[in-house]
């Protein structure tokens, strides 16, 4: 009986439409894939998906910033010494170093870093008042300070006003050069269009919009819109960010909170968790031999299934016996 090294159903793939679920995936889907070499994200088109149902044997275990579940010999990226290389799940039994997000190697996206940072603030933290007119309701100083002065160097006019619950209104007319984007909710377009050095601006407009920043290379970041909260993550794991999302449900109120960092991998004490599971796993086969993965809300990069293993005292590794 041979089988491929798989993933739990749990297991989300990153796409260019997102992370989806086996089911959710399409023939036509390009796949997230880390390139070793250079530590780049690829979209690649996936040439198989495999499924297995029965009985597997798993290995599981968790660190801070990875969630994993495989079969025993699926293959894992890890990084030693400042390079990449691949082991089997269960040869995982050390501090190890896993890596976390890839690099982002886009040009800019057509748009100045002001127009940018006024977008994201709208996207944020203002409303609406009919097509052309937003407005923001700020009690913190600094809110007001940002925006206005984002607005002076611009050269857009806006009125400010103190209301009667205490906050400070500010309104203007929206730009003609963010006429043909989204807002709320985010573009996607614009959002996966960034380049590094755009998604960097990212980072700091939200750090003072929706988050805060903690630290010198830490942050976080807080949403009410699931979609907003899953495009994030998408686009800061694909950057160069390690990033996990923790769902918080209190009361009918459901949030999202993005804890950020500049870290490229996640480095701890790898306790597996051996244990047998009936049902499906799944994988799939891409050029790059690599998935960007999500699992209980943390991204990793992760080996796929049935790839060209290299040759190594001459054993080929690449699919099991059971």
């Amino acid at each position: 009986h041979l089988h491929g090294h798989c993933l739990d159903i749990e297991t989300e793939v990153l796409t260019e439409r997102g992370f989806l679920r086996k089911n959710d995936i399409k023939r036509s889907d390009k796949i997230a894939t880390f390139n070793m070499e250079n530590q780049s994200i690829e979209y690649q088109n996936y040439s198989e998906m495999h499924e297995y149902r029965g009985n597997h044997k798993m290995i599981s275990y968790d660190g801070k910033s990875v969630s994993l579940c495989v079969t025993d010999k699926h293959r894992v990226v890890i990084k030693n010494k400042e390079i990449y290389k691949v082991k089997l799940a269960d040869e995982v039994k050390h501090i190890t170093s896993i890596p976390v997000c890839g690099e982002n190697t886009k040009p800019d996206y057509p748009i100045t870093d002001d127009m940018l940072k006024l977008y994201l603030h709208i996207a944020t933290d203002g409303s609406f008042e009919n097509s052309n007119l937003v407005r923001f309701h700020f009690k913190k100083e600094r809110k007001i300070r940002e925006l206005t002065e984002l607005l002076g160097r611009m050269g857009i006019k806006y009125s400010i006003n103190p209301s009667k619950t205490g906050t400070v209104k500010i309104n203007f007319s929206i730009p003609c050069d963010l006429a043909g984007l989204n807002i709320k909710p985010l573009d996607r377009s614009l959002i996966m269009g960034l380049s590094s050095r755009q998604v960097h601006i990212l980072v700091d407009t939200y750090a003072i919009t929706d988050g805060c920043k903690n630290g010198k290379s830490s942050y976080q970041f807080s949403t009410a819109k699931e979609c907003e909260a899953n495009l994030l993550q998408e686009v800061l794991v694909t950057s160069g960010y390690c990033c996990n999302m923790l769902k918080r449900v209190r009361g009918k109120y459901t949030g999202y909170v993005l804890s950020v960092n500049t870290r490229k991998v996640s480095t701890f004490n790898a306790k597996t968790t051996k244990h047998e599971i009936e049902g499906v796993v799944w994988c799939l086969t891409v050029p790059n031999s690599t998935l960007v993965v999500r699992r209980k809300g943390k991204c990793h990069i992760t080996g796929n299934c049935h790839s060209s293993y290299k040759v190594e005292q001459g054993k080929i590794l690449d699919v099991g016996i059971d």
